[in-house]
C-alpha cells in the first residue's frame, strides 16, 4: 500500500508513514512536498488548478492507496481531481477532522461540506473505505499532549493506530468473535477498549 497525503496535515502524516517504512507522497504548497501545489485563495480555485502528476503516477506502484487529508485546507478542493488519476486502484481514505474550535466560520463550513461529500463518494463505492478521525477526540484520549506538541502527537497516534490495524489484520486471533463488515459498510473509525473500565473510546 502506498500513501498519498494532500494538504499540510497529509504532508506531515506522510513523513510519519515514511518512518514506518511506507512509500508516501505528499501534495501541498510547502516546499518539501513531493508534488508542489500552487497557493490558492479559495477552494473553487483549487478545483481548477492543473498540476503535473506524471511523476507521482509513475512512482505509485501498489494497487492499494491510502489517501490522507484534513478537511479544512483549501487544497481539499483538488482532492477528487487528484484521485481521478488513480481510479484503477483500490483507494482507502483517511479523513482527519480538525478541531473546529480553532477554525473560523468559513473553515468550519468548508470542512463540513468536504467531509459530507467524501462520505457520499465512499457510500457510492468510489472508495474502498473511509476512515474518520477527529483531532479533538484523539487529544482527549492522550495525557502527553500540550499546545507545543499538539499536532505532532495527534499525528503520531493516528499513524500508530493505522499500523496496529494493519498488523492485527494479518495476525491470527487467539480468541474472538469479530464479524467481517458487510460490503456496504464503507465508513469507519478506530477506537480503544479498556478491559478494566469496560469502556470504549472512539477516535471520532
Amino acid at each position: 500500500m502506498d500513501v498519498i497525503g494532500i494538504g499540510n496535515a497529509g504532508r506531515e502524516i506522510c513523513k510519519l508513514f515514511e518512518e514506518k517504512g511506507y512509500k508516501a507522497y505528499s501534495i501541498d504548497t510547502h516546499t518539501d512536498a513531493y508534488v508542489k501545489f500552487p497557493k490558492v485563495k479559495t477552494i473553487e480555485e483549487a478545483e481548477k488548478v492543473e498540476i503535473d502528476l506524471d511523476k507521482l503516477k509513475n512512482n505509485v506502484k501498489s494497487d492499494q492507496i491510502l489517501c490522507v487529508m484534513a478537511g479544512s485546507g483549501l487544497i481539499t478542493g483538488a482532492c477528487l481531481r487528484i484521485l481521478e488519476n488513480f481510479k484503477d486502484k483500490q483507494i482507502d481514505f483517511l479523513y482527519i477532522q480538525p478541531d473546529t474550535s480553532f477554525m473560523n466560520n468559513n473553515g468550519k463550513t468548508r470542512e463540513r461540506v468536504v467531509r459530507n461529500i467524501l462520505q457520499e463518494f465512499a457510500r457510492s463505492g468510489l472508495f474502498n473505505k473511509m476512515w474518520l478521525i477527529s483531532n479533538k477526540s484523539i487529544s482527549n484520549l492522550a495525557s502527553d499532549i500540550s499546545i507545543g506538541n499538539y499536532f505532532q502527537k495527534v499525528n503520531e497516534k493516528i499513524v500508530d493506530m493505522w499500523c496496529l490495524m494493519e498488523y492485527y489484520g494479518q495476525a491470527s486471533a487467539l480468541m474472538g468473535n469479530l464479524e467481517e463488515p458487510e460490503e456496504q459498510n464503507r465508513i469507519a473509525t478506530f477506537g480503544l477498549y479498556s478491559l478494566n473500565d469496560e469502556a470504549e473510546q472512539k477516535f471520532y
